[in-house]
């Protein structure tokens, strides 16, 4: 009994407050440690601190992101997107043809499954579209020819996806739904005419509609979407972008714009802001040497000219100054110097025409002058002669 209250006793004085070591003074307290977030974790919070998302739902987001990660990959395959919405079997090949547009970065390591960022940027594009746009969403899913028209084969993988019918009643109904949306009878069907959908048509986006409510629902639920996409709209026209991975790479840009402005003033140099609107630019997000999260794997592309423009790291931004300023230079003094030579050259060659035209000049006069005494004596012997 002794033994063990002699083991627990220290341990026990140790821990409360007040306690003093060994030397007899007061312990620190320890200090409650974080959880350190994983390479992925911090990419997500990376973009949605970038969208302004509140702190409070920053981590709810971070808690879904690592219960649909099922392997702790920092990835998220189809298998786990399909698993998680827990969606009827039959919508398998439409969420597959979501999934596969989410996406959006088709090289390296991620290709097939959505990293931190495509995952985070695709489900907040998801949430918060309205009807209008979750229909434009869906027409754009089966537009394989990108022609803004849906043929009756697109018609029909679209009703495939979308329903649980055998392959024969599909074709029938394909035939229902096609005449029904084809008000005009030209063989394809227009965005306007998709968007008069009515009860014979309407199921085609019941998918879209579950897949949405599912999202919402799992992930912090339908109102805080409900107020995210009202905020998100508002910001998307501050920023005159029409997409989130737009309004992403904005964000971005912006951040590392305030920063760069922010050092050159702290220079005491002169800021001039070039506004480069007919070319889009590559933003390339989180830069290692930032310190920020998500560094190394974060790529935007921005086709939005009125934006605010990357300007990169500055050391690297004023290493390549200094490589045009001396290239310039040095084609600056190489035209000089042809000019110098094409200078020296007129000067030599009208020196030469200038001695040539004396040279003439001479040969001409003295050419007069023996002309004139040969006539001259000519007629002084003609006129001698005759005299005799």
């Amino acid at each position: 009994m002794g033994a063990c209250a002699g083991k627990i006793g220290p341990k026990a004085n140790s821990d409360a407050e007040g306690a003093e070591d060994a030397e007899g003074k007061p312990k620190k307290k320890k200090s409650v440690k974080k959880k350190k977030l994983t390479k992925a974790q911090m990419e997500v919070e990376a973009v949605l601190n970038h969208l302004a998302v509140p702190a409070s739902a920053v981590k709810k987001f971070l808690l879904f992101f690592k219960k649909m990660d099922d392997d702790d990959s920092g990835s998220i395959s189809l298998e786990e997107f399909i698993g998680f919405l827990e969606l009827e079997k039959y919508y398998v090949p439409f969420i597959e043809r979501c999934f596969g547009a989410m996406d959006f970065n088709k090289k390296g390591d991620s290709k097939g499954s959505l990293d931190p960022t495509e995952f985070t940027v695709g489900l907040y594009n998801l949430c918060i579209m309205t009807k209008d746009l979750l229909e434009n969403y869906v027409f754009e899913l089966y537009d394989e020819v990108h022609d803004g028209n849906l043929y009756q084969k697109q018609i029909e993988k679209m009703v495939a996806d979308s329903s649980p019918h055998a392959p024969e009643a599909i074709e029938a109904l394909v035939e229902v739904v096609f005449k029904s949306l084809d008000k005009d009878n030209d063989g394809h069907i227009s965005k306007k005419e998709f968007f008069s959908l009515d009860h014979k048509t309407e199921s085609l986006l019941r998918p879209m509609y579950l897949m949405q409510s599912t999202l919402q629902k799992k992930c912090l639920g339908e109102s805080f979407w409900d107020n995210e996409r009202v905020r998100m709209q508002g910001m998307m026209a501050d920023f005159k972008t029409a997409t989130i991975l737009d309004l992403l790479a904005n964000r971005v840009a912006a951040k590392y714009e305030a920063e760069r402005v922010k050092k050159i003033e702290e220079k005491g140099e002169k800021i001039e802001v070039e506004l480069k609107k007919d070319k889009a630019k590559l933003v390339k997000g989180f830069d290692s040497e930032r310190n920020l999260p998500g560094a190394q794997v974060l790529q935007f592309a921005s086709n939005n000219g009125h934006g605010a423009v990357f300007a990169g790291d500055l050391k690297a931004a004023e290493e390549e100054k200094m490589r045009k300023d001396k290239l310039k230079a040095k084609k600056k003094a190489k035209q000089m110097k042809a000019e110098g030579g094409d200078a020296n050259a007129k000067k030599k060659k009208k020196k030469a025409e200038e001695d040539n035209f004396v040279s003439v000049k001479g040969a001409k006069a003295k050419a007069d002058a023996s002309q004139s005494w040969a006539m001259k004596h000519k007629e002084e012997t003609r006129m001698g002669g005759g005299g005799e």
